[in-house]
């Protein structure tokens, strides 16, 4: 019996999607011209003779057009004299002149016009290659080329074919033109009738100039080479394409690896190796290489010294493999070994005073250390219970490094971390002690050198001033509104409630209300400011404590305060004594309020009539004969009166793209007793989400379910598929118009489209057909995709999917459980694995083969009674 954990198998399925192809064009190298438009049709060029890019021997050039040819004139480029002839559906080039040998002509037509008058629209052209002796095209390497790879072949391509066509094994009895100086082994072959490779039998030598001759050869046309043919090349001299490690936070056991362009000779290789630095000139160590002699490493026989920087060189003197050539330049990179263990920094200075008791401790180590030495080496004074801290640790590198993290090529193992973070509910003006034990070891079984030990003591809480409201909150007028302002350690409170106008709000909580909000200014400050007041706060330091702020139309003079008229306002609270805040924005805090004697309720409609319900706050009961305005920005894009149930509907004409912007419905202005204003995102509260609703918005006005019978087929079986396809039609789904074709395209796993087919709608607004999979059909993912016409234009898509597989049906199941559903640290999971035939009766005897494997595992509470939860913040034993 196998203790193990349950193994889940999950496939990620990868699904292609086709799009509409158009046919390709027919790919041709001569250029035909499309046909006239009117009148009759252009003269297309159906053939030439030569053919286009074939060889010519100064000979006449015939083009074949599809029609018979009045007229026609030829450029040749280069400039060669000759005539132009028509004769029926033929043009013919006559050179009156012999053309230059091996040489590329351009044949251009700038006119030709047909018998029945029609010409061609744009000119047209081919090229012929004149022919001459044999000879050399072209090589690789080139004539003169510098830096060319050790290991590349040396090619020589003719000018026209020079032995016959042959099998492998007749290759000994052609031709060897090729000879070298300074001379190297190797072997060649005719790989075409006109083209000659040489293979180096072992990388040329480094940095060497090599002579290539051509022997005279023979055309298998007769013709002949004059002289040999010469060209020459140099080969690349090696180099060091890098060497590792490199950077800082390296291990003192790390092998030093270094990789060259091209074999090297090890003898010299290794002796123009050193690894030093001002403490050890040079490094003792063991040499080995890969079997291609391009990547030699060096371990040090013993681990180097912590902390200490080392130079990797390779000097100029390392040779080549051939033993010719050295290095171009000489090689130098640096390291630096991981220091000891040792606490570099803290966020919070040893002995720091008035410390903010919000402010977290995080600690940077010198070098990775055990995340569970140091969780167990953590000790917290003043008295601090476990439950009231939040630890954790984690590696930043551009911190340790201070931004240059490029310099770490190695990561810190798998369980060490370079930094700490601390945090806990401080009490302010506390000295509290943290210690963390010297045990803290990093991957080598270094510790710190002793205890760290610090202590600070904390101040008082940063003062803290913020109204106790959403930035829109709805308030009735009927009564009395009072807001509360909470606050801590703030000496004076500066308010202030100005009106703003109607237009401004839309803009506030518009589309673009974030950066509306943070640039905004009251206009008329003036005339909209209503009154200012100062409080003078009451209460205990660094405890949060509400202050009361009535919203009246004036300050109350000894005489009664009157109440603010339906409207909307802006209070803004600051305290005079704060700066701005860090990230330069004003410290003042604000919040928008609307008072209304009357609601409404907001419904916007994707199609037909949006809704808007208007009801008496202080009776509930509806308001008719309302006119209520519905807008995005401000001006009006519908009006519609209330009836008797306080409803008013209107068409707002919403697009797809208008889904996230929001809008609004209002009565009235601002001052009038009926005046009410409502938008489309104030719904806090009442989101479909809070009462357990699934709900989601589509603007697709056509919405089509797409399926096959079964999930699963095997190649040579009948794939049945059905689509069920429905309108939206007044927020209603209707049965599409039957008769419309819809298009139906299968994919097959590499997003091949295998079929493709019309299918018309019929009466029930559905859809079906039959995709026969060949007997070799692909395995895989098969997307099927259908596209139903929106418009002439436009086309609604869905897919669907189902499996090709060589599968056959299993003779056996099994069964995994275990004796526990759930297990803690440091139990034994006993694992129970039963397997039976489908046919009845246990498989006995059949090799068993079994892993582990885990994940991350995220506790959910979901049983927790009202009002528990659990929480990994700083816990508050205030709260």
């Amino acid at each position: 019996m196998k203790s193990l954990h349950l193994i889940l198998i999950f496939a990620l399925l990868f699904t292609v999607g086709a799009q509409a192809i158009q046919p390709p064009a027919l790919a041709s190298d001569v250029a035909y011209l499309a046909p006239a438009q009117q009148g009759e049709a252009a003269p297309v060029l159906l053939d030439s003779a030569p053919a286009n890019g074939a060889a010519w021997d100064g000979g006449p050039v015939t083009f074949t057009f599809d029609q018979p040819m009045a007229s026609a004139q030829i450029d040749v480029t280069p400039a060669l004299e000759g005539e132009t002839t028509a004769e029926g559906a033929q043009v013919v080039f006559t050179s009156t002149t012999s053309p230059a040998a091996n040489t590329r002509y351009r044949f251009s037509f700038a006119e030709a016009t047909a018998a029945g008058g029609a010409a061609i629209a744009s000119p047209l052209e081919i090229t012929l290659q004149s022919t001459g002796p044999l000879g050399v095209a072209s090589t690789q390497p080139l004539d003169g080329a510098q830096d060319v790879d050790a290991n590349n072949p040396i090619t020589v391509i003719f000018n026209r074919p020079v032995v016959p066509l042959t099998g492998v094994d007749e290759q000994a009895s052609l031709p060897q033109p090729l000879d070298f100086d300074p001379f190297f082994e190797g072997q060649g072959q005719w790989i075409s009738t006109s083209v000659y490779q040489f293979v180096p039998a072992v990388p040329l030598a480094a940095a060497t100039t090599f002579n290539v001759t051509v022997a005279p050869m023979t055309a298998i046309d007769g013709s002949a080479m004059s002289e040999p043919y010469t060209f020459s090349f140099t080969t690349s001299a090696p180099i060091v394409l890098g060497a590792k490690p490199a950077g800082i936070l390296v291990p003192p056991d790390e092998p030093v690896v270094v990789t060259f362009s091209q074999p090297m000779d090890r003898a010299s290789t290794q002796d123009a190796f050193s690894l030093w630095n001002e403490a050890v000139p040079s490094v003792e160590g063991f040499f080995a290489w890969n079997d291609a002699g391009t990547v030699m490493t060096f371990t040090a026989a013993s681990p180097l010294p912590f902390g200490d920087p080392f130079a990797i060189d390779v000097a100029d003197t390392a040779q080549a493999a051939s033993q010719q050539g050295t290095l171009r330049e000489a090689w130098s990179s640096t390291f630096t070994v991981s220091p000891l263990p040792a606490i570099d920094q803290t966020s919070i200075l040893p002995d720091a005073q008035g410390v903010n008791p919000e402010n977290e401790l995080r600690v940077r180590f010198t070098a990775p250390v055990s995340e569970t030495m140091l969780f167990d080496a953590i000790t917290i004074e003043t008295v601090v219970t476990n439950t009231q801290v939040v630890s954790y640790t984690y590696t930043d590198l551009y911190d340790l490094t201070n931004g240059a993290m490029d310099q770490v090529q190695t990561q810190p193992p798998f369980g060490y971390a370079t930094h700490l973070m601390l945090n806990w509910y401080k009490q302010p003006n506390t000295t509290y002690t943290v210690t963390i034990g010297s045990n803290v070891a990093d991957p080598y079984g270094n510790t710190l050198p002793e205890d760290f030990v610090m202590s600070f003591t904390t101040g008082d809480y940063p003062p803290l001033l913020q109204i106790d409201l959403s930035r829109f909150t709805h308030y009735t007028a009927y009564t009395n509104t009072v807001v509360g302002v909470n606050y801590r350690n703030v000496a004076t409170i500066n308010a202030k409630l100005y009106r703003v106008p109607l237009n401004d709000l839309f803009q506030l909580a518009g589309e673009n209300q974030w950066s509306v909000w943070d640039a905004y200014v009251v206009p008329d400050q003036a005339q909209n400011l209503l009154w200012e007041r100062n409080y003078t706060p009451e209460g205990e330091p660094n405890v949060i404590q509400t202050q009361g702020m009535r919203l009246t139309a004036v300050q109350s003079s000894g005489g009664a305060e009157e109440p603010l008229p339906p409207g909307v306002y802006m209070l803004e609270v600051r305290d005079p004594a704060a700066t701005a805040q860090q990230d330069g924005r004003s410290s003042v805090q604000r919040a928008v309020i609307i008072l209304s004697n009357n609601n409404i309720t907001f419904k916007r409609a994707a199609q037909g009539q949006s809704l808007a319900w208007l009801t008496d706050l202080a009776t509930g009961q509806p308001v008719a004969d309302a006119p209520v305005t519905f807008t995005r920005t401000g001006p009006e894009i519908a009006q519609a009166a209330t009836d008797s149930d306080g409803v008013a509907m209107a068409d707002l004409g919403l697009t797809a793209q208008d889904q996230w912007a929001p809008y609004f419905a209002y009565t009235g202005q601002p001052g009038d007793a009926g005046f009410a204003v409502v938008s489309s995102d104030w719904a806090e509260g009442i989101q479909p989400w809070m009462f357990n609703l699934n709900t989601g918005g589509s603007y697709d006005q056509i919405l089509m379910n797409l399926y096959t019978e079964r999930p699963i087929y095997r190649p040579g079986q009948p794939v049945y598929w059905k689509g069920i396809i429905r309108v939206l039609q007044n927020d209603e789904w209707t049965l599409p118009v039957a008769g419309q074709e819809v298009i139906v395209k299968i994919n097959d796993g590499m997003g091949n489209l295998v079929y493709t087919g019309n299918y018309p709608i019929n009466e029930n607004g559905t859809i079906n057909g039959e995709f026969m999979l060949a007997p070799d059909a692909l395995t895989g993912y098969y997307s099927l995709n259908a596209d139903v016409p929106r418009d002439s234009e436009a086309y609604y898509s869905a897919s669907g999917y189902f499996q090709v597989a060589a599968y056959r049906k299993p003779e056996f199941q099994i069964a995994v459980t275990t004796d526990q559903p759930e297990y803690i640290q440091g139990e034994t999971v006993t694992v129970t694995v039963q397997a039976d035939y489908f046919s009845g009766g246990p498989l006995a005897n059949a090799p068993v083969e079994w892993r582990i494997t885990g994940y991350s595992y995220t506790f959910n509470w979901a049983d927790a009674p009202a009002g528990r939860y659990y929480s990994f913040d700083p816990f508050d034993p205030e709260q």
